[in-house]
């Protein structure tokens, strides 16, 4: 194991200048080593998202050491790293003795901007100089065909030959040469967008780390470089597929298709990663909220003129008892919400076969936060869409009833109570709900 190095604070003070200079020209020259970790996305051995837009990433680097100081600097690395979260351990005979975060510098990006306008500009010119010299030919051409051979004497129609034949000419010149120039124009404004686009995208990816590793002899070893990045979540998705039991003894049975939709723009991509979603909010750099006071009393009524305490009395009494009411109320329906509902429209009954699908297992469940393991390995590039992977796919019975109020409306709801009998946490999120195959309604699950 690479053990992190002790610091001590000893020192030896030289007799004598040569001894200085004996020391120091035994001392081997520190060895530099550079990764690229753009190039290396595929190092990343795991990958842990959470819901507040923070992802734990565990990527792996594989060097070769000399003997003596070896300064590692693993260079673009995700800008929206948080410099406080970096942890690095290893295998291997070493000592690691330094840890240095290198914040990106972030260059301005108005002179990627007057390129591209540049090239723009001078396409467009080129594009209207040679709208202007078809013209002319187009008009040239024109011309000729007006001339009447009756009206028309072998003089005047040589004139106009001499000076057509050298203008159309030097014309469709002009073209080819505005033809080529428009080719090249539009190569350099791919160019500079190319560019531009690339700046932009080296922009997500300019923070640096210096790890710094003292060997005892030459030879291999692996650092485990462990961060977090912003600008990664994930979100639960469900699926709601109802069966209703067809008479009264049998049970019916609900389908909860449970997935995740992550979405990630960190600017490293994550191929082929053991992948695990977490219900945990990671609050870097947050301080513990301080509590107010809070008075407790009871609200002074306006009372109309001409009652007296007695009334005040048995009003302050209906008050209370009306408070607490209103909160017996909320905790029944809050805990109504915990059973877990749907809601359906339809009498169908739902029994087409399931393919099978991957399912995750539950790595951790603790009292504020779950974890879940994605088997497989999941591949999750940088970009603005967002993907889907299955949680689980639970199997639930369901409690229905019908319930209808005429004189509001006419529609006839089918409600169903779930009660979530799996190891799964069910999250606030959105929900499909389909019958016999067939979608009914969205709703959620909060």
């Amino acid at each position: 194991m690479i053990s992190p190095a002790s610091y001590k604070s000893s020192f030896k003070i030289p007799s004598s200048p040569s001894t200085t200079s004996a020391m120091v020209s035994e001392q081997p020259a520190a060895n530099r080593i550079t990764v690229n970790a753009a190039e290396q996305d595929d190092s990343i051995e795991a990958v842990t998202v959470f819901q507040s837009n923070r992802a734990e990433i565990k990527r792996r680097v594989n060097l070769d050491l000399k003997k003596g100081q070896n300064h590692v600097h693993i260079e673009r690395l995700p800008s929206c790293l948080n410099g406080d979260s970096i942890r690095v351990d290893g295998t291997g005979t070493a000592v690691i003795f330094d840890v240095v975060y290198h914040a990106p510098s972030y260059s301005s990006s108005s002179s990627d901007d007057e390129s591209v306008t540049t090239a723009r500009r001078t396409l467009e010119t080129l594009q209207k100089e040679r709208d202007v010299a078809r013209e002319q030919s187009q008009f040239l051409a024109s011309y000729g065909k007006t001339l009447d051979s009756k009206n028309v004497n072998i003089e005047d129609v040589q004139r106009f030959l001499d000076i057509f034949g050298p203008r159309q000419i030097g014309v469709a010149k002009r073209i080819q040469e505005l033809d080529v120039q428009i080719g090249k124009a539009s190569k350099e404004l791919d160019e500079a967008r190319s560019k531009a686009y690339q700046d932009k995208q080296g922009e997500k990816r300019g923070t640096r780390v210096t790890v710094t590793v003292l060997a005892e002899t030459d030879g291999k070893a692996e650092l485990m470089l462990t961060y977090v990045v912003s600008n990664a979540s994930w979100t639960p998705l469900y699926d709601i597929r109802a069966a209703i039991a067809k008479s009264p003894e049998a049970t019916s049975k609900m389908m909860l298709h449970y997935r995740a939709s992550i979405t990630q723009t960190t600017g490293e991509n994550w191929p082929e990663v053991a992948l695990t979603l977490s219900t945990a909010s990671p609050q870097l750099g947050s301080t513990v909220p301080k509590l107010s006071s809070w008075k407790i009393g009871i609200p002074a009524l306006a009372l109309p003129a001409g009652q007296g305490a007695t009334r005040t009395k048995q009003t302050a009494r209906e008050v209370a008892m009306l408070d607490l009411e209103v909160e017996v109320d909320d905790d029944r329906e809050e805990s109504d919400d915990d059973m877990g509902f749907g809601l359906f429209d339809g009498y169908e009954t739902y029994a087409t076969p399931q393919m099978a699908s991957r399912k995750a297992h539950v790595a951790t469940a603790g009292v504020l936060s779950a974890t879940f393991s994605i088997p497989g390995r999941s591949d999750i590039p940088s970009e603005e869409g967002s993907h889907k992977v299955v949680v689980a796919v639970l199997d639930l019975e369901a409690e229905l009833e019908w319930i209808c109020v005429p004189r509001e409306k006419e529609s006839v709801f089918l409600t169903c109570n779930v009660i979530n009998s799996s190891e799964f946490t069910l999250l606030p999120g959105e929900a499909s709900v389909f019958m016999d195959d067939n979608f009914v309604s969205k709703s959620r699950i909060e």
